[in-house]
């Protein structure tokens, strides 16, 4: 039987997530939130054995952050970022034993800079929820340059997108598709592209 907690807190993350369109429906790029299926395809892909950070962009109302804790990464390297303020609150009471940031991927770096000590710790995975394609390619641009920042060689991004055309090419300056899988049962189909960060060889 469904507990009336749950059923407030399912309440409050729709709610937060159509506030959230209404205001800014490019921002948000989708008219539900992902579907658990598509979450565990994306959390799929995400290093689970490594010791970096797994930084979520767009974590919305943790539907991806569920799905990553679910497959075995440790707390304590998930980190969701979520611009919407009410979200934000959302994924806070949610998930209180995680470290939620509330601010734009843009300014990724730093925003990370308390949890990255000093280049103690590494940022081995991105996972987006990101609607890359229908921002301004300003935004895209400087969300990629953040990623090309913190990912060292070979570090994964993770992203989802609508466009299910095969061997579309890569958008993303600097990192290769290496792998991809169609979740058919989400609502629209998505497809979830794994990249790997390439650097120059010198």
């Amino acid at each position: 039987m469904t507990q009336p907690s749950n059923i407030a807190h399912a309440v409050s993350s729709w709610g937060a997530f159509f506030k959230a369109w209404i205001a800014s429906p490019r921002e948000v790029g989708a008219a539900c939130p992902s579907s658990p299926g598509l979450a565990r395809r994306m959390a799929a892909f995400a290093p689970v054995t490594a010791s970096g950070l797994i930084v979520e962009l767009g974590a919305g109302t943790g539907v991806v952050t569920r799905a990553l804790l679910q497959s075995g990464v440790s707390p304590q390297r998930i980190v969701p970022v979520e611009r919407s303020p009410e979200m934000a609150a959302v994924l806070k009471h949610r998930f209180p034993h995680l470290t939620v940031i509330q601010g734009d991927a843009c300014q990724l770096a730093e925003l990370l800079k308390p949890r990255l000590h000093e280049g103690s710790v590494a940022v081995d995975a991105v996972v987006s929820s990101l609607p890359l394609r229908s921002l301004p390619g300003s935004v895209v641009e400087a969300i990629m340059e953040q990623l090309r920042m913190l990912l060292g060689a070979d570090g994964k991004y993770i992203q989802f997108t609508y466009d299910l055309r095969p061997n579309t090419p890569c958008p993303l300056k600097g990192f290769a598709r290496i792998a991809s899988k169609i979740a058919w049962w989400n609502i629209p189909p998505a497809r979830v592209d794994l990249f790997e960060h390439r650097t120059p060889q010198v």
